[in-house]
């Protein structure tokens, strides 16, 4: 996508995104995650949002924003959500903490338009950093403010970051995330 997706080759996006949408069907799936980083900050990419959205059809699109992309925090996100109807986001732990955001406090901000959430940790100004949960907070307030909401949506772990570096395998983040996030339960 060098030229972006959202704000660029917008027709060969909505072909993935109606082939996506078939396969989230086939599986029983009622949400697909999208995250923008093909487009670069400041890029404009509310009407490939819109077009999106119609291109899912009856599957709910989570947008994910990440710092330094065109939808880099989570103000983003709920303008483009109230732009566009139906629109969902897709709340990354590590992203949050990134940008100094505590993702505790944006599972009642985002309220109903909460769809999935990726679990990782990570440093301010560390977008990349997915480290394994609770490496440097403690998940205990987000666990605990989802499930004040009631929320039932899905969560998945994003450690690409860690594993891609070579800091530890999948098995072993994805084991240390667990770990971490099931202790706040106890």
């Amino acid at each position: 996508w060098p030229g972006g997706a959202l704000s660029g080759d917008i027709d060969r996006l909505l072909t993935q995104v109606r082939a996506c949408s078939d396969v989230c069907r086939d599986l029983g799936l009622d949400v697909l995650g999208l995250w923008p980083g093909a487009d670069p900050v400041g890029a404009d990419v509310l009407d490939g949002v819109r077009r999106v959205v119609d291109a899912a059809g009856d599957i709910r699109i989570a947008l994910e924003y990440k710092p330094d992309t065109a939808v880099a925090t989570c103000d983003d996100v709920i303008a483009l959500c109230a732009a566009v109807p139906g629109l969902g986001v897709l709340l990354d732990t590590g992203h949050a903490y990134a940008n100094r955001e505590d993702p505790a406090l944006l599972v009642e901000r985002l309220g109903g338009l909460l769809l999935h959430c990726h679990l990782g940790d990570a440093a301010a100004g560390g977008g990349d950093d997915d480290l394994p949960c609770g490496r440097l907070h403690d998940f205990g307030t987000f666990v605990a403010a989802l499930d004040a909401t009631g929320w039932s949506g899905t969560a998945s772990f994003d450690l690409y970051g860690a594993v891609s570096s070579g800091l530890l395998t999948g098995g072993q983040a994805v084991r240390e995330s667990r770990d971490h996030v099931l202790a706040t339960r106890a």
